[in-house]
């Protein structure tokens, strides 16, 4: 699940930076493309809440490497967003920012997978939160970035 997850995220996000980095397209138009990952997450989700009983929701969602999740998915992903800024420079898109947040979840989709190699905790109610949370602060990092950077 985690792989599915972050691995089909980054494919999207590859696609919507490259979209992105042409003049005329339509940023808002991409974003139902992020429906495949989320909606991934979406059936992980539910199907651990039918079938765990409701005490067992909190152990799952905590984990044992939230802490380590945060860090190693944002130290992970780090290097992948400079590149992915780096590539998306030599395109002209006419959204920085939104061409900066597809490189942004691109590298938190692909830091992500790597954590996700070592990572003991498989619930999906841990992958929605801090996979999530690790994954957003990418996404927002390459946003605010992409607007300065990208912008020609």
């Amino acid at each position: 699940m985690k792989f599915v997850v972050s691995l089909s995220l980054a494919a999207v996000s590859v696609w919507m930076a490259l979209r992105l980095v042409r003049p005329g397209a339509n940023a808002r138009s991409l974003v139902w493309t992020l429906a495949v990952p989320g909606g991934v997450l979406a059936v992980g989700v539910a199907a651990e809440l039918l079938v765990t009983p409701a005490q067992g929701w909190m152990p799952g969602l905590i984990g044992h490497n939230a802490v380590y999740c945060l860090s190693l998915v944002t130290l992970m992903g780090a290097p992948v967003l400079a590149a992915a800024l780096f590539a998306l420079k030599r395109g002209a898109p006419e959204h920085p920012a939104w061409a900066g947040a597809a490189g942004g979840a691109l590298a938190g989709g692909l830091g992500a997978a790597l954590y996700a190699l070592h990572c003991t905790d498989d619930s999906p109610l841990f992958v929605l939160t801090w996979y999530g949370l690790a994954i957003g602060f990418m996404t927002v990092a390459g946003a605010l970035i992409g607007r300065r950077t990208l912008s020609w």
